[in-house]
């Protein structure tokens, strides 16, 4: 079957390009630590990114270091604290460690994850995907995101030639984290050059990796998106009128409830299919 922008769908309406089948890579940032275990669990693994509903030419993996507990969690994962501290991190000695497979859904990085180790995270998570799967692109986003996979697989279709692209925030020269995409060369380049982005001083990873692509001299291309902020905002949306990347960003009480979002999101989409 073709549809009007001359992209052809197989059995299981997945995108093909020509006789080629695109295939995608999903790395979902968590940590061992909630809010965030619940929402992954409850938010893309019970939605867009689970097993049962995701095409099997696709992959998606949380990934996550190991927990620190009581004090030095508090202490260590206090975000003005590691903004001050990230000079202490060894870079080097972190990039020397390998990362494996828990399960079949999650990546697990054997140092303890604190914002100041998310770069290191990613990469390692990266360099294990590249080593282990044969994919055309790789897609890192939060747990907060909702990802229209078929509308992804059609924009990558559509721009063959882009390299790196994501949601890009006003007045900011990356990616945010909630969507970026790395064509497999791309990637890896950055896994084999990732000594580029030692030279910003951030411990946000989204930023870092902003900064290592341009220096490895990638054009940005901005993909679509959509952020959630309100139940009535998703209730009147119109598939037809969704973007590749939507963000929810919920909370109730100081509780974060994007989960519910998400999966009221998600209903659309099952009652259209």
């Amino acid at each position: 079957m073709e549809n009007s922008l001359g992209i052809q769908y197989n059995e299981s309406r997945m995108i093909q390009v020509g006789e080629r089948v695109l295939k995608l890579a999903f790395l979902i940032l968590t940590a061992p630590y909630e809010p965030w275990k619940t929402l992954l669990k409850e938010g893309p693994q019970k939605t867009w990114a689970n097993r049962e509903m995701l095409d099997s030419s696709h992959l998606a993996f949380g990934y996550v270091g190991k927990p620190l507990k009581g004090l030095r969690n508090k202490i260590l994962n206090n975000i003005s604290i590691q903004e001050k501290t990230y000079f202490l991190k060894n870079r080097e000695r972190l990039l020397e460690y390998s990362a494996e497979f828990s399960d079949y859904q999650t990546i697990l990085v054997p140092f303890y994850d604190t914002w100041n180790t998310m770069y290191e995270k990613f990469i390692l998570s990266s360099r294990l995907l590249l080593e282990t799967f044969e994919f055309d692109y790789l897609v890192r986003v939060n747990t907060t995101t909702y990802v229209d996979v078929e509308s992804l697989m059609l924009w990558l279709s559509l721009h063959q030639d882009v390299d790196y692209g994501g949601v890009q925030s006003k007045q900011k020269k990356f990616f945010s984290g909630w969507g970026i995409v790395f064509s497999r060369t791309a990637l890896r380049r950055l896994v084999e050059n990732e000594n580029k982005a030692k030279i910003i001083k951030s411990i946000y990873d989204d930023e870092i990796i902003g900064n290592a692509m341009s220096e490895l001299g990638f054009v940005m291309s901005s993909i679509p998106s959509i952020t959630f902020e309100t139940s009535e905002a998703i209730k009147k949306l119109e598939i037809q009128n969704s973007a590749p990347f939507m963000r929810m960003k919920f909370s109730q009480q100081g509780v974060r409830t994007d989960f519910q979002s998400m999966q009221l999101l998600h209903q659309k989409y099952s009652k259209n299919d």
